[in-house]
């Protein structure tokens, strides 16, 4: 027992290890050729779309979200689920509002940098530093549950495993730039997009008895959709507050990145709408995870030691993988810290040497500006190494600094995006107004989310100021329409498009269009067929095949039936090759054996693993 734990480790050990030098040899290798700040920061912006739409996706699953969002479903149920959509369809309103809308802040270089160019230096300035705070505290957040993970997984201590680990997200950071940050976000992406589903695969197969999730969907309180709609539950508000906090895009420095380095809106809005897609469901899988633990061990919300998401992901690693599964496992949270990690030591490295340095007049060459930045990178990452030491409650962290962000920048930056203009006067009155408030409800009540009454009070302040001091500006709309009037254009050919499709829809046409050329593709789809039946019909359990004989009788001979006939297609009369008459034979086949029939069986077999594998 003790030589097969030692060879386990082994094994995670040297995935581990694999993937860390195999993202520190990308990220060196992307760093080469960085000559000024610029390339550091948004490089020559000629990135995909896909690579951007991963480098969002890889930077919004954090760390935290396997372990916040499965612990927090686990127990809380629906209550979470649904700032969890909202965080999801927040993307996908970057995407539909506000993209068309960035046409004038691509190609900034930072978020502080297009305040600056809005508003002024003393705005500029304390941009910079608000987006420092939750840049910093989101990177203690990742080294958190890294040194958890490592130090349970592989049995050595936290201290090592963070300081291991750590550096090497510090150091290609810090040399890379934003082209280091995507290449290896691209790797990240790829890595948990496939851990994850997997890991939620592997604690559905330990579920002894699939009725057990049902169960625990029906009688569960937590899982009562109606209590989400009581007001007098003691959740409602919580549930409600977190909800507009993670609907509203928050536009923090390493989001703003991720539009500024993009070529264009469309790109900008195709990017973010294809990373929502992505976000929900990878928010769907994470409350999957913390549903299945909860019916394959449903007393394990009454036990003190998972009463943290790190000791969740313990238990994860401890019951359900096994062996060099155990080393997948940690990569796919390696992956998801490196990518948030490694994107705000980036963008905050870039606020403090490029937008506060400059703002206080420090002047210099591209080349000592270039050294600020990676030594600002190497100093942010052990900053929000040494807060990982003290940190102990990560929702309370994640919120403390965002609450020195959202109320000061994202109102007024969201404002100017829309295209509202004031003076520095009543910018820096809405930010005073957004701050004040903030701390007075974390000295008052620390319980409540400032946020919010924060961001509120930062509107008020702000158009009060406007527009009892007859400022200048107001609502003067973006620089440059021709980007949203694009955009709109667009969408509005997509809907006539669609509405004449619908229109015009013609079945045999549609069935002809869907229908192979060749004889080959009919001999193989029979015997497709033929190998899908007996392996459903022969993998349901015997109970199962007694009590629907008949009907499984009827499926599997009409397969067959129906299999037997394409296979001997090549033989067929020339009158039954009419095309009309295949094409809709075909397409009809195709649905009643690989859909209709495989998805009946799966429904009753009580949605048996084996035959979902299938």
């Amino acid at each position: 027992m003790v030589y097969i734990t030692l060879m386990s480790i082994g094994i995670a050990s040297a995935i581990f290890i694999g993937f860390l030098a195999s993202n520190l040899a990308v990220g060196l290798w992307s760093s080469r050729g960085i000559r000024n700040i610029r390339e550091y920061a948004i490089g020559n912006r000629n990135f995909s779309t896909a690579t951007i739409t991963a480098t969002i996706v890889a930077t919004w699953a954090s760390g935290n979200s396997i372990g916040m969002a499965s612990f927090d479903s686990h127990s809380m149920g629906v209550f979470f689920l649904i700032p969890g959509l909202a965080d999801a369809a927040s993307l996908l309103l970057v995407s539909v509002v506000f993209a068309p809308r960035v046409g004038e802040f691509l190609g900034s270089l930072s978020v502080a940098d297009a305040m600056g160019n809005l508003y002024g230096r003393e705005v500029r300035i304390i941009s910079a530093i608000s987006g420092i705070m939750p840049a910093i505290g989101n990177v203690a957040v990742q080294f958190v549950i890294l040194a958890a993970v490592l130090s349970h997984a592989l049995g050595i201590s936290s201290f090592y495993a963070l300081l291991i680990s750590s550096c090497i997200i510090i150091t290609y950071s810090t040399f890379g730039g934003i082209k280091a940050v995507t290449f290896t976000d691209m790797i990240q992406f790829f890595t948990f997009g496939v851990v994850i589903p997997m890991t939620a695969f592997l604690i559905w197969k330990s579920v002894s008895d699939v009725t057990a999730v049902m169960q625990v969907l029906t009688s569960n309180p937590i899982f009562d959709y109606t209590a989400v709609f009581d007001y007098s539950s003691p959740n409602f508000n919580n549930t409600l507050l977190l909800f507009f906090f993670f609907l509203l895009p928050g536009l923090d420095p390493a989001v703003f990145q991720r539009i500024a380095m993009a070529k264009n809106t469309i790109q900008v809005a195709r990017s973010f709408g294809i990373a929502s897609i992505v976000m929900l469901c990878l928010y769907i899988m994470f409350w999957l995870i913390g549903l299945l633990i909860l019916a394959d061990n449903n007393d394990l919300k009454h036990l003190d030691d998972f009463m943290q998401p790190t000791n969740l992901i313990g238990y994860i690693l401890d019951t359900y993988m096994h062996s060099g599964l155990k080393g997948f496992f940690i990569i796919g949270i390696m992956a998801m810290i490196m990518s948030t990690a490694d994107s705000y030591i980036n963008c905050s490295a870039v606020l403090f040497s490029y937008d506060f340095c400059k703002s206080i007049k420090i002047k210099l060459t591209d080349k000592k500006e270039l050294l600020l930045a990676r030594l600002s990178a190497l100093f942010i990452g052990i900053a929000g190494l040494l807060l990982s030491l003290f940190a102990k409650n990560l929702l309370d962290l994640v919120l403390s600094t965002y609450s020195f962000y959202m109320p000061i920048v994202t109102v007024p930056l969201i404002l100017g995006i829309f295209g509202f203009r004031s003076t520095s006067k009543s910018i820096l009155m809405g930010m005073g107004a957004g701050f004040v408030t903030v701390v007075l409800f974390k000295i008052l009540n620390p319980e409540t989310n400032n946020i919010i009454p924060g961001m509120i009070a930062n509107i008020v302040f702000l158009f009060g100021t406007h527009y009892l001091f007859h400022q200048a500006g107001g609502w003067v709309g973006i620089k440059d329409k021709s980007p949203l009037e694009a955009i709109r254009l667009e969408r509005k050919r997509k809907i006539e498009n669609f509405v004449y499709i619908v229109k015009n829809f013609n079945f045999i046409k549609f069935c002809k269009n869907n229908t192979p050329k060749e004889e080959s593709f009919y001999v193989y789809f029979g015997l497709l067929c033929i190998v899908s039946i007996f392996s459903s019909v022969y993998s349901l359990p015997r109970n199962v095949s007694d009590q629907y004989a008949s009907l499984i009788s009827f499926l599997h001979y009409s397969i067959l039936i129906i299999s037997t006939i394409f296979i001997t297609y090549p033989g067929w009369s020339e009158n039954f090759k009419n095309e009309t008459f295949i094409a809709i034979t075909w397409n009809t086949a195709m649905v009643y054996c690989l859909v209709f029939t495989n998805n009946l069986l799966f429904i009753i077999s009580s949605f048996d693993q084996t035959l979902l594998t299938i």
